[in-house]
């Protein structure tokens, strides 16, 4: 029997599916989030470091996205935790450069992502991201580190550590995304 079709192309228990796998990765990335540590101020999805002087998210499970601003009135936006970026020349209500929408589900680009592929044991590609979303693949270690006009991620997945920089340079109309990958794992692996 031919699988019934829902809005022309995906069959129904499709989205189901990717809607229960989503949730699923969710709520292991939940039970996951590290317990506040002494002397510490924050949640178990992150601490405020006052060395650095940045809020530090260790689980992008968020329960609210949580945001930080980069650039100038000029240019710039909010980034999340996630990647999610939302930049704007000058006026943010006629002027948006990048789509973002905050409701929408856990496993959504909003507006910017990175990926990486890797050959796997099997002779095919793993393909993730270091922003968790829009793969929800596990990580081993997340750091977002958000201080004034940047974002920091520190991640490592799949034998890679990533850090991921993102900001807006003085002066300038564009966001810059600095990334270094380095393989932790032994060669062999990546």
């Amino acid at each position: 029997m031919p699988t019934k079709m829902h809005r022309g192309t995906a069959p129904r228990n499709l989205k189901q599916r990717t809607k229960k796998a989503a949730r699923k990765a969710v709520r292991k990335a939940v039970k996951k989030a590290a317990p506040v540590s002494a002397g510490k101020a924050g949640s178990g999805f992150g601490h405020y470091d006052e060395a650095a002087r940045e809020y530090v998210v260790t689980n992008p499970c968020t329960p609210t996205k949580w945001v930080n601003y980069i650039g100038t009135l000029d240019f710039g936006g909010f980034v999340d935790q996630t990647g999610g970026l939302n930049i704007c020349k000058k006026d943010p209500a006629n002027n948006r450069i990048t789509g973002y929408k905050i409701d929408t589900p856990a496993n959504a680009m909003r507006g910017n992502t990175l990926y990486c592929r890797i050959k796997n044991a099997k002779g095919g590609y793993t393909v993730f991201s270091p922003f968790f979303t829009p793969t929800l693949t596990p990580y081993d270690k997340f750091e977002c580190r958000m201080g004034l006009g940047y974002n920091k991620w520190i991640v490592r997945m799949h034998g890679l550590e990533f850090e991921i920089k993102m900001f807006v340079p003085a002066g300038a109309s564009q966001v810059v995304t600095d990334v270094l990958v380095r393989n932790i794992s032994a060669p062999k692996n990546v």
